[in-house]
């Protein structure tokens, strides 16, 4: 009798032992504080993931370093134009003229447009400087007049210069010449924030 008891009894203990003692151990989900084998494996190759990610991040910025190590002094003077580190708008108005007389147009107004600040619980919000992580904007408006070539030059001109500036409002009207118009332009350029 003890024969067949004893198999049966140490067989309920192991089943005891194992969903009592083990099982939490593999599965514990009740417990945030004490997580399971599984979870830990889980957390393990999730980290590990991060890890080769973390590397290859690593690998990437040394191998922009060394092509950054690599720029000439003429290349960083042109990206230096392309996107400064701080905004002059007077260079920036002087730059727009320069192009507008080079193709013939009459320079009339050139504004930069005053920010307007609105202050709130320790933050300032302008709605012509706009810093964007670490982008600042900058908004102007011109008035030039000139025929409808000129303009296209010019429109041309300001693509291909080495500062960035997007166009962002146009309008224009006839001057008392057939062929003359008084264009207005809203241009926004860029600047890298410190």
């Amino acid at each position: 009798m003890t024969r067949i008891i004893a198999p049966i009894i140490i067989l309920f203990l192991i089943i005891a032992l194992f969903w009592g003692g083990i099982s939490p151990l593999i599965y514990n989900t009740a417990d945030a504080s004490r997580p399971g084998i599984l979870a830990q494996r889980a957390e393990r190759d999730s980290l590990n993931q991060a890890l080769e990610r973390a590397d290859a991040l690593t690998a990437l910025e040394e191998k922009l370093n060394e092509r950054f190590g690599a720029l000439t002094p003429q290349d960083l003077a042109k990206l230096d134009s392309f996107l400064p580190d701080s905004l002059d708008p007077i260079e920036v108005v002087v730059d727009v003229a320069t192009i507008a007389k080079q193709n013939g147009l009459s320079v009339k107004n050139i504004k930069v447009e005053t920010p307007v600040i609105t202050r709130t619980t320790n933050t300032a919000v302008s709605t012509s400087t706009i810093v964007i992580g670490s982008l600042g904007t900058e908004s102007f408006s011109a008035t030039v007049s000139g025929n409808y070539t000129q303009f296209q030059r010019f429109i041309s001109d300001l693509a291909k210069s080495l500062r960035v500036i997007d166009l962002t409002a146009l309008s224009f009207t006839s001057v008392d010449d057939k062929d003359t118009y008084q264009y207005t332009i809203n241009f926004k350029t860029y600047w890298l924030k410190n």
